[in-house]
C-alpha cells in the first residue's frame, strides 16, 4: 500500500509513454503518462484546464507538468481506456461500474458515461432496483426506466392495498429498497415507488416539470414583505444589492451583530458611495431580491414575527436562508415554525428537519404524517433529502399502524388502518385495547416508564386532546386492574415506542444522538 511519501509508480502500459505531455498522480500515488490532445477530445473540464494553463505558460516546460487527482490507479486505467481508441475494459461488476461513473460524471466525460450507461444495462434483469439507484444518482433517465419497469414486473405479487398483514420487509415499500439507495434523492425513490403502485411512468431522476409552477407563487409571497422592510430600514447607512440589481436599505450595525457571514461580507466588500445610493455605501449579496428581501426581515430585530402567518413554502425559504447566512436568531425560529407547521404541513416539515437534523421536529411530524396517512402525497421537500429517510419512515408508519391495529381487538385481528380507525373515534370511555390514537402518540413519543402526571403530559408536545382523554379514561374506568393498563400503556409500558427506538437506530449519520 502506498503513503503520500512513497515515490510514484508508472502505469502499465499503454498508459507509460515518455512521449506524454502530461501526468496524471492518482491518489494510491501511480503515474499516468497521457495525451492532453485525447483528455480534451473526452473532457471539456479538462480542455478548459489547459487552455487556461497554455495561455499562462511563458517558458516551454521540459518536464510534462502533473495533474493530482482525487481516484485511485484502478479507477483511471479503466477511465482512460474508454477514452482511448482501445479496447474497453473488463466491467465484471456494479460496483466498478458506479465507481468510474462517478469519475466519468465528475469530469464530464461524454463517450465513457454512453459506454457505462450500456455496460450498467446488463445487470437490470438481475439487480433491477440496484440498478435504478446508479441510474438515478449519475442521472441516466433511460436507464432508470428500464429498471423500473423490471422491478415492476418483479415486485407485482408483492402489493397489497392498505393490508398490514404481512412484514414491511414483504411489502413493496418495504422490499424495493436496496442500500445504493442512500445515494439518491428521496423524491426518485418516492416516484419509483408511485409507478409500482399505479403504474404511470414519470421521470425519476428529477422531479417532474409540472412542480415548477410554484416558484412564481412563492415569488409573490415573498416580495409581500418589503413594505414593512422599508418602515423598518429607515435611517438606513447601507445599500445591499441583489444579483438584479436592486437596492434595499439597510443598517449595517444590525446586519453586522445578526449573522456573522454578512458581517464579513461588509468588511470585505463593501463599496464606496454611488450615484443612486444616497450616497451610502453599498454591498452585493449574491442573492435574488426576493431571497435577499427575506434576509433583512430575519436580520431585523422582530423580523421573526413576520413569518407567523405565512406558508410553510415562504418559512421552509425562511430557515434555509437563516441556517445559510447564520443568523443570530436562526436556530429557535426554524425550530418553532416547524413546530408550528408540523400538523397543516407535517410531510415538508418532516423532510425540512430531517435536511437539518432536528429530531423531535421530525418525529413531531412523521406521528402527525402516519395518522393522516399523507406519506404517499409528494412534496418538493422529498428533492432535499435521501431515499434512506423516506424509507425509514414508510417503515416506522407500516410498524405504527400495525401496533395501533393489534391494539385495537386482538380478538379479530384487524389489519388494516382504515378499518382500525373508526374504532378510536368517540370513545370515551375507553379499554386499554382500544385506546386512542392520542394515547398511541403518548407510548411513541414517551421514552421512559414515567406515569401518567403533569409532567409526562408536558413532555408530550402539541397533543393537545391526550390530557383530557387520558384524565377522563382514567376517571371513568372503575376497574382498577384496567387503570393500571392505562397508565402503562401511556407512560410506554406496552412497547410501542419500542417501534420508533427501532425506526430512530436505522436512520444514520448525525440525525442521532
Amino acid at each position: 500500500m502506498s503513503t503520500p511519501n512513497s515515490k510514484p509508480r508508472r502505469a502499465n502500459a499503454p498508459f507509460n509513454d515518455p512521449q506524454a505531455d502530461v501526468i496524471l498522480r492518482t491518489s494510491d500515488h501511480v503515474d499516468f503518462y497521457v495525451h492532453k490532445i485525447v483528455l480534451s477530445f473526452a473532457s471539456p473540464m479538462f480542455k478548459d484546464m489547459f487552455t487556461l494553463s497554455q495561455t499562462t505558460r511563458t517558458q516551454p516546460n521540459r518536464n510534462p507538468p502533473i495533474i493530482p487527482v482525487a481516484e485511485n490507479s484502478e479507477t483511471w486505467d479503466c477511465l482512460l481506456r474508454l477514452c482511448y481508441p482501445i479496447s474497453n475494459p473488463l466491467l465484471p461488476t456494479m460496483e466498478i461500474i458506479n465507481g468510474i461513473l462517478s469519475a466519468a460524471t465528475k469530469y464530464d466525460m461524454g463517450h465513457p458515461i454512453e459506454v457505462l450507461s450500456m455496460e450498467l444495462r446488463r445487470f437490470v434483469k438481475t439487480h433491477p432496483l440496484r440498478v435504478f439507484a446508479i441510474a438515478c444518482r449519475w442521472k441516466l433517465e433511460d436507464v432508470a426506466k428500464e429498471a423500473a419497469r423490471a422491478t415492476r414486473e418483479d415486485t407485482r405479487p408483492l402489493r397489497t392495498p392498505s393490508g398490514l398483514s404481512v412484514p414491511f420487509g414483504e411489502t413493496t415499500e418495504g422490499s424495493c429498497y436496496v442500500p445504493e439507495m442512500k445515494d439518491i434523492s428521496a423524491g426518485s425513490y418516492y416516484r419509483l415507488l408511485s409507478y409500482l403502485r399505479d403504474g404511470n411512468e414519470t421521470s425519476y431522476c428529477r422531479p417532474n416539470d409540472s412542480s415548477s409552477g410554484e416558484a412564481s407563487t412563492t415569488e409573490v409571497s415573498l416580495l409581500s414583505t418589503t413594505p414593512n422592510l422599508r418602515r423598518m430600514l429607515s435611517g438606513a447607512d447601507l445599500v445591499a444589492q441583489s444579483l438584479e440589481g436592486r437596492s434595499f436599505y439597510a443598517h449595517r450595525s444590525m446586519l453586522s451583530f445578526a449573522s456573522p457571514v454578512i458581517k464579513e461580507m461588509i468588511d470585505k466588500g463593501c463599496s464606496p458611495p454611488s450615484e443612486g445610493t444616497y450616497n451610502l455605501p453599498s454591498f452585493c449579496l449574491p442573492e435574488s431580491s426576493t431571497t435577499l428581501s427575506l434576509i433583512l426581515t430575519l436580520c431585523s430585530p422582530m423580523g421573526s414575527l413576520e413569518f407567523e402567518d405565512a406558508d410553510f413554502q415562504l418559512v421552509r425559504r425562511a430557515i434555509d436562508v437563516a441556517i445559510r447566512y447564520n443568523i443570530e436568531n436562526g436556530p429557535r425560529f426554524s425550530t418553532h415554525m416547524l413546530q408550528k407547521h408540523a400538523f397543516t404541513s407535517p410531510f415538508p416539515v418532516f423532510c425540512t428537519a430531517i435536511r437539518y437534523r432536528w429530531d423531535a421536529e421530525a418525529r413531531l411530524a412523521a406521528i402527525e404524517l402516519t395518522r393522516r396517512s399523507e406519506a404517499d402525497t409528494y412534496t418538493p421537500e422529498l428533492e432535499d433529502i435521501d431515499a434512506v429517510y423516506y424509507h425509514a419512515l414508510l417503515k416506522f408508519q407500516h410498524e405504527y399502524k400495525e401496533a395501533v391495529c393489534n391494539l385495537t381487538d386482538p380478538s379479530t385481528a384487524i389489519q388494516h388502518w382504515d378499518d382500525a380507525m373508526p374504532l378510536f373515534r368517540g370513545k370515551k370511555n375507553a379499554h386499554p385495547k382500544t385506546i386512542s390514537p392520542e394515547a398511541v402518540f403518548a407510548s411513541v413519543i414517551t421514552n421512559d416508564q414515567g406515569r401518567i402526571d403533569g409532567g409526562v403530559i408536558r413532555r408530550i408536545e402539541y397533543c393537545g386532546r391526550l390530557e383530557e382523554f387520558l384524565r377522563s379514561s382514567l376517571a371513568e374506568t372503575s376497574d382498577r386492574a384496567a387503570r393500571v393498563q392505562v397508565r402503562e400503556f401511556a407512560g410506554g409500558g406496552i412497547g410501542s415506542s419500542q417501534v420508533v427506538r427501532d425506526w430512530i437506530g436505522e436512520i444514520p449519520g448525525p440525525c442521532i444522538e
